[in-house]
């Protein structure tokens, strides 16, 4: 009797005016003439959760996507894109891999009962088939660290640093922002930069050319991706992956399963005391392969698009880069000692210049550079809410914010920290001292070698 009675009270208390959508919601706000109301863009969410769609509802999903951003203007529809375009991410991301578990559990009860069945003289012609595989991958990729192998030098590829000093010390590096960003004083840019070539449609050929660019020996992401599972995806249907990238532009958002990564450190000597200073280790931070694919397309139309200062010759692909202007700068020197004339030279050394160059001051030298506001919200969002793990002795440490610096490994890093430098290269070239070039009268003021300034 007290459950019906508790049932009848219920239905009476329950709201009889009919729920009112979202959408109708936020108009409603916005017709209102209160001026204490707050704005719509306000109480609309970044994005909007979407239901993860199953393998065959993908296409249907990306036109609803691309549907959605017809109505860019809207904050409403831009949300509900952004959340679809996460869901549409999640799903291809994971195709080709592990979408048949009772296959693949069957596949792996054949192999341990293969496993099983081996004898003792199987089991050693396997231990030796590896470790012929092993040597081999050494010799084309690391000669000298395969000798030392086998004249039985220390191992060290293993950071010898506690998971917990690693964690402190990176927590310590990475998430403490650096906010300098003050770029007012410095050179201006006088170049132009084609709006369509930055955030045109990502075409089928774009991808495949990228794809063939990658090493066939990249390290997967955290999420186990490798680059054979994305040519599978491209051979499946060819279109999938530039209409997701697209849609990724035209939302100017990357999911946030793209955005963890994790880092290994790789030994700057061979002195196994030295290597105990976590100074002596270069960190590389490996993000999703799927996302490495995306950058490495952008990083290619953003060389195009901007033209930074000639005398930078650091990371800029098809030139001879460094050896240029060192030559430069020799023949400089000798064409002084020779005639006997008084030189200056300033050496300035960026030390660990791509782990503390500030988030501001990139998106900053993006603007000064007039890329298009879509492509700076695009970078911006890139390095937003970014975790990595780093990989060192034993268990990875737990995740550790990002927040400021470029990921060394990522494609698009060097030509962010070439356009966060660019202003200081471009302010000496108009207002430094230099040296005239025996041929055709040109003045030498600067000269930047990956992380190096000679001026």
């Amino acid at each position: 009797m007290r459950l019906l009675q508790k049932k009848r009270l219920t239905q009476v208390a329950a709201p009889t005016t009919p729920k009112t959508s979202e959408r109708e919601e936020h108009e409603t706000v916005q017709e209102e003439e209160n001026g204490s109301a707050a704005p719509v863009d306000q109480q609309i969410p970044y994005k909007i959760p979407a239901k993860l769609p199953k393998h065959r509802e993908v296409d249907e999903q990306i036109r609803q996507a691309e549907e959605l951003l017809q109505k860019a203007n809207d904050p409403l529809c831009m949300a509900q894109a952004r959340g679809l375009v996460d869901c549409i991410t999640d799903e291809i991301n994971g195709e080709h891999k592990g979408k048949h578990p009772r296959r693949r559990q069957r596949e792996i009860n054949r192999k341990a009962e293969k496993k099983s069945n081996n004898n003792g003289a199987k089991k050693r012609y396997a231990t030796k088939k590896a470790a012929y595989k092993e040597t081999q991958a050494l010799y084309r990729n690391n000669r000298h660290q395969l000798a030392r192998k086998l004249m039985g030098a220390p191992d060290t590829s293993q950071c010898p640093i506690s998971r917990e000093e690693l964690e402190i010390k990176f927590r310590e590096k990475l998430s403490k922002a650096n906010n300098k960003a003050d770029i007012k004083n410095f050179a201006g840019y006088a170049g132009h930069v084609d709006e369509n070539l930055l955030l045109g449609p990502i075409g089928e050929e774009e991808v495949d050319e990228a794809l063939r660019g990658i090493d066939r020996h990249s390290a997967p992401g955290p999420d186990g991706k490798k680059l054979k599972d994305l040519e599978a995806i491209q051979e499946t249907d060819a279109s999938r992956i530039p209409r997701l990238f697209t849609l990724w532009l035209k939302t100017r958002s990357i999911p946030e399963s793209m955005k963890k990564s994790r880092t290994v450190l790789i030994p700057k000597c061979e002195d196994q005391d030295r290597l105990k200073n976590l100074d002596n280790w270069r960190p590389i931070t490996i993000g999703p392969m799927l996302v490495r694919l995306f950058t490495k397309i952008m990083a290619k139309r953003l060389s195009k698009a901007v033209n930074i200062n000639p005398r930078q010759k650091g990371f800029l692909a098809s030139t001879p880069g460094c050896n240029e202007n060192i030559a430069l700068l020799q023949n400089v020197i000798k064409g002084s000692k020779k005639n006997r004339k008084e030189l200056a030279i300033v050496f300035v050394d960026l030390a660990k210049a791509f782990d503390s160059v500030g988030h501001k001051l990139f998106i900053g030298s993006l603007e000064r550079m007039k890329t298009p506001a879509a492509f700076v919200d695009l970078i911006r969002d890139l390095y937003t809410n970014n975790t990595t793990v780093i990989e060192g002795k034993g268990k990875p440490t737990d995740q550790i914010k990002i927040e400021r610096g470029v990921k060394q490994g990522d494609p698009l890093s060097p030509l962010l920290f070439n356009n966060a430098i660019d202003p200081l290269i471009s302010t000496l070239e108009q207002a430094g001292q230099g040296i005239t070039m025996p041929y055709g009268n040109r003045m030498l003021k600067a000269l930047m070698v990956a992380g190096m300034y000679s001026g």
